[in-house]
């Protein structure tokens, strides 16, 4: 009777645990299923919510798995999408939805390598996977690798004729490579079959935007927001397309209710900022940047913008002069904390810009000058401090102490001024053109040549202007070019993403327009426009080839107007010509002279910042150089003259190829043509947003 009752107890038991792990599935269930209709209407916050208690109830849930990786991509949360799509993997690594969001995800964490190898075996596996293939094609814009993309997406396309994806895919790809006509045919096949979705309209826009076509781009913006009025990207397009206009009034309307939609969207800002600037109201602009900066990230393009605003129309004296540089006083000392010389270099410039006056951070910016070995530097730095009537002990004893301990320099023993040394030997112009592609800040364009100019300032040997009004095009350029006489011209391009920029200059000879290089430079990550900007002005620099002139001569002994700062190094030896024989080669950086012009070589013994003495040997039987007399660098290497002679001889020089610390504290070696790690970053954004 006993065990009768212990076994009924025991059926009971289990029936109640049987019932009460259905209740558990069937409620686990529900909420995956109000998570679905959530994830359906667009509503991802919603949807993660009854997605994770789904998974509370069931941890090995698939479905809700899945489902909750696809929430946290598209929220762009890629490390928790990829905790559970991994999660997902083990209970089905057979899947091929698995294994392509696995890919996407991937590529949203920039792990590219990767995101190809997960693709390239879906492909192995499943042939036919069509999204494989977009994964691909993300891959190859990511690489810069465009027809290569717009081949994975024909693929796509062939598999899948109305594919949405695809046809816009297709029309963006081509095009960003000069198809204009076929990609209007990508854009009219996705409107005939999808006219009614907001994203198709979006991308429509975006394409009419591209050709300048502002008028259609406008409606189909607007046509978008009519499906969709919660639609952010086309509302934010909209400003774009209205600044593109010239409808300032109504783009200022724009932003204000972009930001009545998120005070933290730092773009949103700037977009308010470049309309208040176009409307000439300054003291507005200047405000709201000061707003958004506050409200938001950091954002290094609106706050050059503003402080560029800031330095063209307000004088010395006004106090938000003060009040923007010590922003840039207070980064540069953090910088310093942390070693990071180039990074606090960059900030104390352009802080002492904006306010030139303010000696304490004039002081910091001279030592980090003479840590970074350039001791002729810091005691220009400390002369100017003391110029302006600061008699303080430290002043007055840095002064005197450097000019003592400089007094065997290269520089005082020559009785020179480096700070009067006209070293402006190459001239160079920048120039930009007006970019609709660049959603992130329209107009950006003239505030990285701004700059990239600024930049570039810190080499003496350059004379950069930047042209301040855009030019139509290349022919443009060209011509204002070769009006001012100058030896290059640069066209600065910029393209970005939420979380990558590009910054290019395409180079070119002015007495001629033809190519002379192409310097690009691709950064992702906090502080990314600034080091793309110092990474291309230190790149720049060491290509151009390097040369100068004859400042004084005694006896075989003279100077030269080049020293550390240009990558001159004790050993570093010179061909001296006279000073009307050189000239730029045809194509490429460099310089060539005649022969016969050579007048001797000059091997360098002693260096300081800007100016370097060496040792003359005369060419030939009459000594016929003289100051003024063109010296051009033949090698930066010790005792290495005998390499170059047949190429000096031979009257070719070429661009210079140095490997020495910047004065920013970066490190580069380079020589000719530069061509850096570039992508798409903006055609890039624009095809992972595609659904």
């Amino acid at each position: 009777m006993k065990n009768k009752d212990i076994g009924k107890k025991l059926f009971i038991f289990v029936l109640m645990m049987v019932a009460s792990s259905g209740i558990f599935a069937q409620n686990a269930v529900d909420f995956y299923r109000r998570g679905k209709n959530a994830q359906n209407s667009g509503d991802w916050y919603s949807a993660a919510e009854q997605y994770q208690e789904s998974l509370r109830l069931n941890p090995a849930f698939f479905d809700a798995l899945y489902s909750l990786a696809q929430c946290f991509y598209e929220l762009e949360e890629y490390d928790r999408a990829l905790f559970y799509v991994l999660e997902a993997e083990k209970l089905r690594s057979n899947s091929q939805d698995v294994q392509t969001l696995h890919g996407f995800i991937l590529i949203g964490l920039r792990q590219l390598t990767e995101a190809e190898a997960v693709f390239s075996e879906v492909l192995r596996l499943w042939p036919n996977n069509v999204n494989a293939r977009f994964g691909l094609g993300e891959l190859d814009v990511a690489a810069g690798r465009i027809s290569a993309a717009e081949n994975q997406y024909m693929q796509a396309l062939n598999r899948s004729p109305e594919n949405r994806r695809a046809l816009l895919s297709l029309a963006m790809v081509c095009q960003e490579e000069g198809k204009t006509e076929t990609a209007a045919g990508f854009i009219e096949q996705a409107l005939k079959y999808y006219g009614d979705n907001a994203q198709t309209l979006y991308i429509a826009g975006i394409f009419e935007m591209n050709r300048k076509s502002y008028e259609m781009a406008e409606k189909y913006l607007r046509a978008s927001l009519t499906v969709d009025p919660s639609y952010t990207d086309a509302l934010d397009a909209l400003a774009s397309v209205l600044y593109y206009s010239d409808r300032y009034q109504e783009m200022n309307g724009v932003a204000d209710d972009l930001i009545k939609k998120n005070r933290s969207e730092t773009k949103s800002w700037y977009q308010k900022v470049l309309a208040l600037s176009k409307l000439n109201r300054m003291d507005e602009a200047v405000s709201a940047a000061s707003s958004g900066l506050k409200a938001g990230q950091e954002d290094e393009i609106l706050r050059i913008f503003a402080e560029d605003l800031i330095l063209e129309n307000f004088p010395l004296e006004d106090s938000r002069r003060k009040e923007w540089a010590s922003a840039r006083f207070k980064n540069a000392r953090s910088f310093e904390r942390h070693n990071m010389s180039g990074r606090a270099i960059f900030e104390y410039r352009r802080g002492l810009k904006l306010n030139p006056y303010d000696t304490s951070a004039r002081m910091a910016y001279a030592t980090l000058l003479l840590s970074g070995g350039y001791p002729t530097r810091y005691l220009e730095e400390m002369t100017f401090i003391k110029s302006l009537g600061d008699t303080s002990t430290v002043v007055s004893d840095a002064v005197e102490n450097y000019e003592n301990l400089l007094q065997q320099s290269v520089s005082s023993r020559w009785n020179i001024d480096p700070l009067y040394v006209d070293k402006g030997h190459i001239t160079l112009g920048l120039y930009f053109f007006t970019s609709s592609g660049n959603l992130i800040h329209p107009g950006a364009e003239k505030t990285t040549a701004s700059a990239l100019a600024d930049a570039l300032s810190f080499y003496r040997r350059f004379d950069v202007y930047t042209e301040m009004e855009p030019v139509s095009g290349y022919a443009e350029a060209f011509r204002k070019s070769r009006e001012n006489g100058d030896d290059y011209f640069a066209v600065v391009s910029l393209d970005e993403n939420k979380t990558d920029i590009s910054v290019k200059m395409d180079v070119y000879l002015s007495r001629t327009g033809t190519p002379a290089g192409t310097f690009s430079v691709f950064r992702t990550g906090n502080g990314r426009f600034s080091s793309a900007l110092r990474r291309l002005a230190d790149t720049a620099s060491s290509a151009f080839p390097v040369f100068g002139t004859v400042l004084q001569r005694e006896q075989n002994k003279l100077v030269v107007d080049l020293g550390k700062s240009d990558g001159i190094a004790a050993g570093s030896s010179f061909a001296v010509i006279s000073a009307d024989s050189l000239a730029f080669v045809p194509d490429g950086l460099g310089v060539n002279f005649p022969e016969k012009s050579v007048l001797g070589y000059v091997d360098i013994s002693k260096v300081d910042s800007d100016v370097s003495e060496g040792t003359f040997s005369r060419n030939g039987f009459f000594d016929r150089m003289n100051p003024g007399d063109i010296v051009v660098l033949l090698s930066s290497g010790e005792n290495a003259r005998s390499d170059n002679t047949a190429q000096a001889s031979g009257g070719t020089a070429p661009a210079s190829s140095t490997s020495d610390a910047s004065p920013d504290g970066s490190t580069s070696t380079v020589s000719g043509t530069i061509e850096a790690d570039y992508s798409e970053p903006g055609l890039f954004s624009i095809l992972h947003g595609i659904r």
